[in-house]
């Protein structure tokens, strides 16, 4: 998409939606997009990092809309963006460390590995359990990551764009939201079923004293 149709695009959604100030929009964003054509980044590259219209026009009518799936509501102007988009970045990161480790002792018990001395012993058949349970957690993860980094993204954009951003305005896509309760109730399910058979392996509620993976 070129300079002029995404404008237009843009301008046509902004005066359906009823929002404000829809010719200083227009204009905050022409000048974003030749101010970027200026230091030679391609057009089309601009649109793209800008993000899709609806998400722009969403931002802007979050004062005039009720809209569903928000988390909280925080406007940040630039005094506060930066350090609130720091914090986001630093839990991606931590979310993708609890995925790759979840994968990691999946593995290390799948394959039963000796490499690692302080992995806890666990019996053959809570075992499966156990590896069933971390590969469902990861994979939840994995789609909680996914989409959270697409929300980080959307306020990065903001912000570079406005120097302000919304924090929680977003609606999330009907198939994601599937998938993603069908992989938190397959994970708690299995997280239950795990415990129950490592249990009745160890005849005690506390099997973790049993096999002494504290000793």
């Amino acid at each position: 998409m070129d300079k002029q149709t995404f404008l237009a695009k843009l301008e046509k959604e902004l005066k359906k939606r009823k929002i404000e100030d829809v010719k200083e929009i227009i204009d905050e964003y022409e000048d974003y997009i030749n101010h970027q054509l200026e230091t030679g980044k391609k057009e089309k590259h601009i649109i793209t990092f800008i993000g899709e219209i609806d998400s722009i026009v969403d931002a802007y009518g979050h004062d005039d809309v009720d809209r569903k799936h928000r988390w909280f509501d925080i406007v940040a102007t630039s005094l506060f963006a930066i350090p609130i988009l720091i914090m986001m970045y630093g839990l991606l990161v931590g979310f993708i460390g609890l995925v790759i480790s979840s994968w990691a002792v999946a593995i290390y018990y799948l394959f039963g590995l000796s490499s690692l001395d302080f992995m806890p012993y666990i019996p053959l058949i809570p075992k499966m359990g156990f590896i069933l349970t971390f590969l469902s957690f990861s994979m939840f993860m994995a789609l909680f990551s996914y989409r959270y980094f697409l929300l980080i993204k959307s306020m990065t954009n903001q912000y570079v764009v406005k120097q302000k951003i919304v924090v929680g305005k977003y609606e999330l896509k009907h198939k994601y939201m599937s998938l993603m309760k069908s992989t938190s109730i397959a994970f708690l399910i299995i997280l239950v079923l795990t415990f129950i058979i490592a249990a009745i392996s160890a005849k005690s509620l506390q099997y973790w004293h049993v096999w002494e993976w504290f000793s």
